[in-house]
């Protein structure tokens, strides 16, 4: 009978044993778990960005747009302005108003010698319009005006310039539709206004040989063949595109989507998406600009993120958090060489260095 109870008292002791063996189990589960969490986050390096400049800046952002050279940036401004900063001197070049009202967009031409900027045309109070202004960068005038009244009440939102700086495409958006006008640089004229029926303001981006143009409009991407003009092709699985870049060679299209988020890589001359990167990313960040290098691709988000991609393997190769955030519906500007980002925030430019 001892000799049974002893046996009635293990049975106990053989099941708390095999209580503290399960805890150790889910350990060690919880620890692969985390282990395999941790190697997946180790292969994106988190990166910091020198702030370079940080300038008080209190009128309300439009646009950012670095010159070619990486030494300007063109700001646009609602008080009817454009500012030049100057980045090795870490000064304002010239800001001046010539606009009529607000100024939408600024761009620096590819040799860096001009400027041009949009915005609603105004008389006095009333529309009339839009226009484009041409601006000289050395001596921060205006040496010419574009008025664009085919619609009166369409408010020219954007601009983009050919690869070889003669041409200026812009963006217009009206109360029935939208369009797109092409200006001669040189003899400042209009040689192409199509309009369509758009929702928003179309996103003009010349191809490299300046042959054909593409533009976001509403929730999809077209292809316009400019002599003779016509659509080529019309594509939805860009998304919601809120930039568009084109590759050196003119080959592939690079459209980064706020809805969903990511970055189709579009064969030019088809439409055919090929691959979709930096999906998933964090939807309180909205993608706001590419800049495409010979061998990375750069994605600046609002309010505070910018990641780079090796464009040979696709895989992420830095991610970098800015201290400050980027103010809500400013833009942010990536250089020409991906060295440098700019951003509005907290009513300062800042220009921050990001990593090789």
């Amino acid at each position: 009978m001892a000799v049974r109870k002893k046996q009635a008292k293990k049975k106990p002791a053989k099941k708390a044993k095999a209580n503290k063996k399960s805890p150790k189990k889910t350990a060690k589960k919880t620890v692969k778990k985390g282990a395999k969490k941790t190697a997946k986050k180790a292969t994106v390096k988190e990166k910091t960005a020198e702030i370079l400049v940080d300038q008080s800046f209190r009128t309300g952002c439009q646009t950012l747009d670095f010159s070619q050279d990486n030494g300007l940036l063109a700001v646009s401004t609602w008080d009817k302005k454009v500012h030049v900063w100057d980045i090795e001197n870490h000064e304002w070049r010239w800001r001046q108003k010539e606009h009529t009202g607000p100024c939408h967009c600024a761009k620096v031409s590819p040799d860096s010698r001009f400027v041009a900027s949009c915005g609603p045309r105004k008389e006095g109070r009333k529309e009339a319009g839009s226009e484009i202004l041409l601006w000289d960068v050395a001596r921060g005038r205006v040496i010419g005006r574009i008025d664009l009244i085919e619609d009166v009440t369409a408010d020219a939102n954007d601009l983009a310039y050919s690869w070889d700086g003669k041409y200026v495409a812009c963006g217009l958006r009206g109360e029935d539709s939208g369009a797109i006008a092409i200006i001669d640089v040189t003899s400042q004229r209009i040689v192409t206004y199509e309009s369509g029926n758009y929702d928003y303001s179309p996103v003009p981006t010349f191809s490299p040989d300046g042959k054909s143009i593409a533009v976001f409009v509403d929730d999809h991407l077209e292809m316009w063949n400019l002599r003779p003009w016509k659509t080529l092709y019309s594509t939805d699985a860009a998304g919601d595109a809120e930039t568009v870049v084109f590759s050196e060679d003119g080959s592939l299209i690079y459209a980064g989507s706020e809805i969903p988020s990511g970055v189709s890589i579009i064969e030019a001359k088809t439409g055919r998406v090929r691959d979709v990167i930096l999906k998933g990313i964090d939807r309180s960040k909205r993608l706001k600009s590419l800049h495409l290098g010979p061998e990375r691709i750069t994605a600046a988000y609002y309010p505070n993120c910018a990641i780079g991609v090796n464009l040979k393997t696709l895989a992420i190769n830095y991610r970098v958090m800015l201290p400050t955030e980027c103010d809500e519906g400013d833009d942010i500007a990536i250089s020409s060489d991906g060295s440098l980002l700019a951003g509005i925030s907290e009513d300062r430019l800042r220009i921050w260095a990001l990593p090789e």
